[in-house]
């Protein structure tokens, strides 16, 4: 066979992918049709996989993603690498997997600069969306005014959580470059229940110490996991801290 000639199907392998293609289209309408709402992990999978792999059944590689990560946020947590161990998953959809949760926060920040966000309770969905999936720990400063909507949103410490790590300079940068008189702290434990830690109600302190030095009010700290968070200041437990 000449380079560029087609490969004729035979009659069984035209109704194989009549068949797939009619699957994929079914599952495509139901998308648009009610959302991921009553999707299956795998189905989510499946129908992501649609648009890095064109002609493969991706209904069982998405089981056999799950069978191997044991969750759909595993799975998208998972390295590139990790996941080409899978027989069928390409580089193009192993991509496409890792990008979905960095496209997530980067949706969930730009929504919060497009649409003011304000009230504890609201921040605190704002901040879960935002460190729920980060795989290392991060600290969160979140800038308030008078009227609890938030100014802004930074991440100030990486890779550990305690205050010793916390960069005070930065704090109280942030906190004048907007004007800023009240603040919610956050940092997420990866892997972790929403339960502080000693360390966590010592940088809590320390926080609040060197907001008080600008008149500006510690008015939270947030604890986040992958599945809870937890407010510091309306747990009777951590409440005294604030």
């Amino acid at each position: 066979m000449r380079q560029g000639d087609e490969i004729e199907l035979t009659a069984p392998d035209k109704e194989q992918e009549n068949q797939h293609k009619d699957h994929r289209q079914r599952v495509r309408n139901r998308f648009r049709k009610e959302g991921l709402k009553n999707f299956e992990p795998h189905n989510i999978l499946e129908l992501l996989l649609f648009f890095a792999i064109p002609r493969k059944d991706t209904n069982v590689l998405a089981h056999q993603l799950i069978d191997r990560f044991g969750s759909l946020s595993e799975v998208l947590n998972a390295p590139a690498e990790r996941l080409m161990e899978i027989k069928g998953i390409s580089e193009n959809a192993a991509t496409l997997l890792t990008l979905i949760p960095e496209l997530s926060r980067a949706y969930v920040e730009d929504l919060g600069k497009r649409q003011p966000i304000s009230g504890v309770v609201k921040i605190k969905e704002y901040l879960f969306d935002i460190l729920r999936s980060e795989v290392s720990e991060k600290v969160m400063l979140v800038c308030m005014d008078n009227r609890m909507d938030m100014l802004s949103a930074d991440i100030i410490s990486e890779g550990s959580v305690s205050f010793s790590v916390v960069d005070k300079r930065r704090i109280i940068d942030i906190c004048l470059r907007h004007n800023a008189t009240k603040a919610i702290i956050a940092h997420n434990h990866p892997r972790g229940r929403a339960i502080p830690s000693q360390a966590d109600k010592e940088m809590t302190i320390g926080v609040r110490q060197a907001l008080n030095a600008l008149d500006v009010v510690l008015v939270d700290h947030v604890i986040v996991a992958t599945d809870a968070c937890l407010s510091m200041a309306n747990d009777d437990r951590f409440s005294a801290l604030f």
